[in-house]
């Protein structure tokens, strides 16, 4: 059923119907399909029926209007309860019938489409503010996963956070049940902020490589899953790929694509193993001081026990304890060489705190701090109210936004005084990556400031090179000028 004659649903199954859903017994899968967002339950019924193999593979979903803020998961929870309507029904009819018979009565999901066929249009594109937002739309809005997914990802999440702050290309790879990495790709949108996202295009398949090209040549990025393993030989199509098929207790693992050396066929791609950097502890110690507190709250103290039965979250935390005395030390010494113009009055001070309060916490009152930005008319309505999920996720997105507010600004004011080699080019130094807080001798920082920097209108449709010659880093680690 659809609104228009004009809207073509061919292929819309293979989206709906990703490989392998048939092993799982229910499943929620986020699509997309033309420019069209949309949501659809899958369900593995026991049938007796020839020909069936003892199951049948049901989607039902639902394609919302186009809009600027599309949220099909507004409709999850009424298809789930048509669903068990659905089912009680048929079980009814298949009773008095035998199951060679057709006995699928189409009614309730008639009534259920007509209901909402006739809404305004745009209706579902309206927007508030995150507050409001999460609010109001209860369990099933992506991004109140927000908390437990960055328990799962760790500090890497920081690394699919400067992917798609870029804009860059992500893949999200998975086994059934998709659900997880759809929110993880919904998620992955939302912790931009509420201006330009990267695309959502949810679950895509072999039968997508057009799809993929064509937004890929946008430029503005996008973010999908799949349950097809070829993807993984194909990494000239994506910028990062996640692996989540990973067995626990490990995380997922994280590769990003990078041109192998030539050869007589061409220019090909080679997947290559990323973690977080040192850089991304500052970042990742305020969001680890929310989640502690999240945890407090809810009186889970299992958390900080189970850590040590990790090899891999002892791992990450001798890194993040390492990397903090480390750019403790560094970054001293070179504050001499960077000097006001570098770091700004808003982060003059730089050190990094794990523990305990931060005196250098930037821009207080605009949520960086770890809690949500209120203003006079919310600050006495909405927050006694709101759960205590939805203020830890207000808290982590506020962080995030905030941290990606000030990176453009920062950048815009760099971009102003970088160095051109011609007209096409601009240049950054080390001492530009040290004032956005990024590390110099990190490849994938440098990378990360390149893609952002050519996207700031202050580039100009100009290429951004970041100088990182030994004399460069030498003289900035050493505190010259």
């Amino acid at each position: 059923m659809k609104a228009s004659e004009d809207l073509n649903l061919d292929g819309v199954e293979f989206s709906t119907l990703p490989s392998g859903l048939h092993l799982v017994d229910e499943d929620v899968v986020h699509i997309t399909h033309q420019v069209h967002h949309g949501i659809s339950l899958f369900r593995r019924r026991p049938t007796s029926e020839a020909g069936m193999r003892g199951f049948r593979l049901e989607s039902l979903g639902i394609l919302v209007a186009r809009s600027s803020r599309p949220r099909p998961w507004r409709h999850l929870a009424s298809l789930k309860e048509l669903s068990c309507k659905l089912d009680e029904r048929w079980s009814s009819l298949r009773s008095r019938f035998s199951d060679a018979e057709d006995t699928r009565d189409w009614t309730l999901l008639s009534d259920w489409y007509l209901r909402r066929v006739f809404r305004r249009v745009g209706e579902e594109g309206q927007w508030v503010d995150w507050d409001e937002e999460l609010s109001s739309e209860g369990s099933d809005h992506p991004a109140l996963h927000l908390p437990h997914l960055l328990r799962i990802l760790g500090p890497s999440s920081l690394t699919l956070y400067k992917h798609v702050l870029a804009r860059r290309r992500v893949l999200i790879y998975t086994n059934p049940c998709v659900e997880p990495a759809c929110i993880l790709a919904r998620i992955a949108s939302d912790i931009c902020g509420e201006g330009d996202r990267p695309n959502v295009l949810g679950m895509v398949g072999i039968n997508d490589y057009d799809k993929l090209n064509t937004e890929s040549w946008r430029g503005n990025g996008w973010v999908a899953c799949t349950t097809d393993a070829i993807f993984l030989e194909k990494p000239s199509l994506y910028d990062l790929i996640i692996d989540m098929t990973t067995s626990r207790p490990a995380r997922p693992a994280f590769f990003v694509s990078r041109l192998a050396p030539a050869s007589p066929r061409g220019p090909r791609h080679r997947l290559q193993p990323v973690r977080f950097t040192f850089s991304d502890v500052r970042l990742w110690s305020e969001i680890e001081r929310i989640l502690r507190a999240d945890s407090e709250e809810a009186g889970c103290s299992g958390e900080h026990r189970s850590r040590w039965s990790d090899g891999w979250r002892m791992y990450e935390d001798v890194c993040v304890l390492c990397a903090s005395a480390w750019m403790g030390g560094w970054r001293g010494a070179s504050n001499s060489a960077l000097g006001s113009a570098s770091v700004g009055t808003s982060r003059a001070k730089a050190s990094i705190y794990l523990e305990g309060e931060d005196d250098g916490i930037r821009n207080v009152g605009r949520g960086i701090e770890g809690r949500p930005v209120m203003t006079a008319d919310s600050r006495s309505s909405s927050s006694p109210a709101m759960s205590r999920q939805v203020r830890t996720t207000l808290a982590l997105l506020n962080i995030f936004h905030a941290h990606g507010q000030f990176l453009s600004e920062r950048l815009s004011e760099l971009l102003d005084d970088a160095g051109a080699d011609s007209d096409t080019t601009l240049v950054l130094t080390p001492r530009d990556v040290m004032a956005l807080e990024l590390g110099v001798l990190s490849d994938l920082d440098a990378r990360f400031l390149e893609w952002l920097a050519e996207r700031n209108e202050k580039s100009a449709g100009r290429k951004v090179i970041v100088r990182r010659g030994w004399k460069d880093l030498l003289g900035v680690l050493l505190g010259f000028n």
